[in-house]
């Protein structure tokens, strides 16, 4: 197998998941991308497809054909190429752009492509038809805005029934499975699998020996992490224990307004951020904490989590975790074992929990360890892995 690996994005710091996928799922695979953000990635073979590489293969088309006109006044040539547009957007699809499907055919004849893996159904969807001409099997890799918001844009109702011609879709847990039958996705095999973790060997001690509780939160401040919402359940938990710390790990559109309700409360000395930060960094903050807290929701525009990484992370490093019932969650979060959840919203119930986890410490360590001992036998890399690879070798 000579797997081809796509990728919208290569690069951002917080897609640890897709920086495994592209660094150790399969020696040798060849990681495609569109948009290539200066990183420490180490991806074996990278390939740009970015819309300058477009842009250079026109102009090398154009002088060849040039060239030829030159040599052979009297033979027929091929006409140009239209300007290289950017990749399509709106209801078209990448690959009914010409100069788009003959460089990607390219690259992927020259690298000897038989299996591909793609990130995100929508983008399966956009790169399927140059798979199927060139006789490759395709697995694409369903996550959560792909299966939650796509399908109701105006490019989802014209082209998402096309994930039916995909080989084969892997999603994080049943219930995005459920949202892809609900939605008529019903011909290609869908299997579930969250995506893996790092899992120490033993369970791992906490490396602050501090007397306050230590609470942590890693995700971007975007709409349906709901990180304002975090903030206001801790800090009235705060005013009951106000030995509390929360650290925050992530950017985003709702950072400055996050940081901003904190200054109001004049709570700096309770909440930091940290912003962006490596993965390193997360695992080592995540065991100097005792809760990892995440208030998930549904966004406006119908935008949920798949099975959050930040979560098996946390779970992996032994924390227990406080979060909601939305999306995928509960079927990595067992309810009064390894955490507890609340509903979307409810910044009451988030504040009381956080209260009983502070307040319980025999039963914060209980949950905690229930929380490593799941993620090794559930929620590990080496298990996901394992699951993607079988499944394609077997298309």
């Amino acid at each position: 197998m000579k797997l081809g690996i796509f990728t919208n994005q290569h690069g951002l710091q917080h897609n640890s998941f897709i920086r495994r996928y592209c660094e150790d799922l399969h020696a040798g695979a060849t990681v495609f991308s569109r948009h290539i953000i200066e990183s420490n990635w180490n991806s074996e073979n990278l390939i740009s497809i970015e819309a300058e590489k477009l842009q250079e293969f026109l102009i090398r088309k154009r002088r060849k054909n040039a060239l030829k006109k030159i040599l052979l006044p009297f033979r027929r040539t091929k006409p140009a190429l239209p300007p290289a547009d950017p990749i399509p957007s709106g209801k078209r699809l990448w690959s009914d752009n010409v100069l788009f499907r003959e460089y990607f055919t390219l690259q992927l004849k020259n690298s000897g492509i038989t299996h591909a893996f793609t990130q995100y159904i929508n983008h399966a969807i956009h790169l399927d038809p140059i798979f199927k001409e060139l006789g490759i099997k395709h697995l694409a890799r369903g996550h959560g805005y792909d299966i939650t918001q796509v399908p109701k844009s105006e490019w989802g109702e014209a082209h998402y029934n096309k994930a039916n011609l995909l080989d084969l879709i892997i999603v994080p847990t049943d219930y995005q499975k459920n949202i892809l039958e609900s939605l008529d996705v019903t011909t290609p095999k869908v299997i579930s699998q969250v995506c893996g973790s790092d899992i120490p060997e033993n369970f791992p001690q906490k490396t602050s020996n501090s007397e306050i509780t230590q609470c942590i939160s890693v995700g971007r401040f975007v709409e349906k992490k709901a990180p304002l919402l975090t903030i206001k359940s801790f800090l009235k938990a705060a005013e009951t224990h106000p030995s509390m710390h929360l650290t925050m790990i992530g950017d985003g559109g709702l950072l400055q307004q996050c940081q901003e309700y904190v200054a109001e409360q004049g709570a700096e000395q309770l909440v930091r951020f940290m912003g962006s930060v490596d993965q390193s960094t997360v695992i080592e903050q995540m065991r100097r904490s005792d809760i990892f807290l995440q208030h998930s929701v549904t966004a406006e525009n119908g935008d949920q989590e798949g099975a959050p990484v930040a979560i098996s992370e946390a779970m992996a490093n032994g924390l227990p975790v406080i979060s909601t019932n939305h999306s995928g969650i509960p079927s990595m979060v067992k309810h009064e074992f390894s955490g507890l959840l609340v509903d979307e919203h409810d910044i009451h119930g988030m504040t009381h929990a956080i209260i009983r986890l502070t307040q319980n410490i025999k039963q914060r360590n209980a949950m905690a360890q229930e929380s490593y001992h799941y993620a090794k036998q559930h929620l590990s890399w080496e298990r996901e892995k394992k699951v993607i690879l079988n499944e394609l070798e077997n298309l």
